[in-house]
């Protein structure tokens, strides 16, 4: 058995939302126990049997005249352990996602999981239903596109007791397709997995809306991020005849080795994997360190990165747009990585990681806001008036806020 604690991401608000939902939760399970115990009937089939009573008057079934039992069954569980179960996942969950989403966005989110995860439970499946589940499931589910990887602290109870973190793309995706397998197979285990697969999927596919719309502010590692560095990948992989960017330019390095001197395929092999490896090392290196947004690390390692490139000949002024593309990384990355420099005061590193983003998204709905950035930086913090000036008329105003429009003519006239 595992459960799951909490996230390693900071929170700047209290989330009372998640937490509130919690308490009700609790306060309403202990309530039908108090009730049912104190009722008559308690003291000649059990205070269970009673239980059982209570929870059927408020569980969800096909009854069109009580409409009230599409979400009065999410605050009934049928036991401790069901209930510690869900409370648990809306507790490691929500918090973070309701300090993402806001308040009114998580709850709308949770009430929302409870009627659509119930309803098409009993559209597919015959029966009752009780539990938090599929609401908790919609929670999960909008948790994994936006942050697929945050670590989760698990508490792991199998032979041993042990607390370990993992990434909640492999957490939350074990846990749905679990649920898929199971109902897949038909596994008949009292468990409503289609309520649950329902939540997944309201979940998921709020998280893709609020992103896809700008509703979220994108960060860079969402799963949007995730799948567009993948699709770039491949899009690349194509390009070059399969292989990866590295490698493209770890060979077009060793065919110049060859116009000087001829060298066996031993040595050409040796030349690619230790080229390979340093291109790539920098960047897994970066990677990390942005992930932590680590002020002091990143700009050492993007500047160990552009070294790499350097030796490698890619930064040169010549060299191919898709050699180019191995020092940059992925677009939230690049321009989150030019703002960093910019906060840690390595403002020619700014400057590069600008123009880079640019280089790559130069056709992107921020790319006036990068470029509005990047005159700022050449103008106030390198004295590079004229190329900062330069970027300035490139930007199109059209496509550019109100806001960002006036700082633009303000640092046109300070610039003049």
């Amino acid at each position: 058995m595992f459960i799951p604690l909490g996230t390693d991401q900071p929170l700047n608000r209290t989330p009372i939302v998640s937490r509130t939902l919690v308490g009700v939760n609790v306060a309403v399970f202990a309530l039908v126990w108090i009730v049912a115990v104190l009722r008559p009937e308690a003291q000649l089939d059990g205070a269970q049997s009673a239980v059982g009573e209570i929870v059927g008057m408020f569980s969800l079934s096909w009854k069109p005249s009580e409409p009230w039992r599409l979400v009065t069954y999410a605050f009934m569980h049928g036991g401790f352990w069901h209930l510690l179960g869900n409370m648990f996942f809306l507790y490691a969950f929500g918090a973070t996602l309701e300090n993402r989403i806001g308040r009114w966005g998580f709850a709308a989110l949770y009430f929302a999981g409870i009627v659509v995860s119930g309803g098409v439970q009993i559209l597919v499946e015959k029966g009752s239903v009780i539990g938090a589940s599929g609401a908790v499931a919609a929670i999960t589910g909008c948790f994994l596109v936006l942050f697929p990887l945050v670590n989760i602290r698990v508490l792991l109870v199998f032979f041993l007791i042990t607390v370990f973190e993992i990434s909640a793309l492999w957490l939350l995706g074990f846990v749905i397709l679990k649920d898929l397998v199971f109902q897949g197979f038909g596994v008949s285990d009292s468990v409503a997995r289609m309520a649950h697969l329902a939540g997944y999927g309201l979940g998921i596919g709020v998280g893709l809306v609020l992103l896809g719309t700008g509703l979220v502010r994108r960060q860079t590692f969402d799963l949007l991020a995730l799948m567009e560095r993948a699709k770039r990948k491949q899009e690349i992989r194509s390009a070059v005849g399969g292989v990866t960017p590295t490698q493209a330019i770890a060979r077009a390095v060793i065919q110049q080795d060859r116009a000087g001197a001829k060298k066996t395929e031993q040595q050409d092999s040796a030349r690619l994997d230790a080229v390979m490896a340093a291109l790539a090392n920098s960047r897994l290196e970066l990677s990390q360190a942005l992930s932590t947004r680590d002020v002091d690390q990143v700009p050492r390692k993007y500047d160990a990165l552009l070294k790499a490139g350097d030796d490698l000949g890619i930064n040169a002024k010549d060299a191919e747009p898709r050699q180019r593309r191995a020092v940059i990384l992925g677009r939230d990355a690049q321009f989150e990585l030019g703002n960093i420099m910019v906060k840690a005061g390595r403002h020619d590193l700014a400057a590069t990681a600008y123009k880079d983003f640019l280089f790559s998204h130069e056709r992107d709905p921020q790319a006036g806001e990068v470029r509005l950035m990047l005159a700022l930086v050449l103008g106030r913090y390198l004295h590079r008036k004229v190329d900062a000036r330069a970027e300035l008329e490139r930007i199109d105003l059209s496509r550019v806020d109100a806001e960002h429009r006036e700082v633009v003519q303000q640092l046109k006239a300070e610039l003049a």
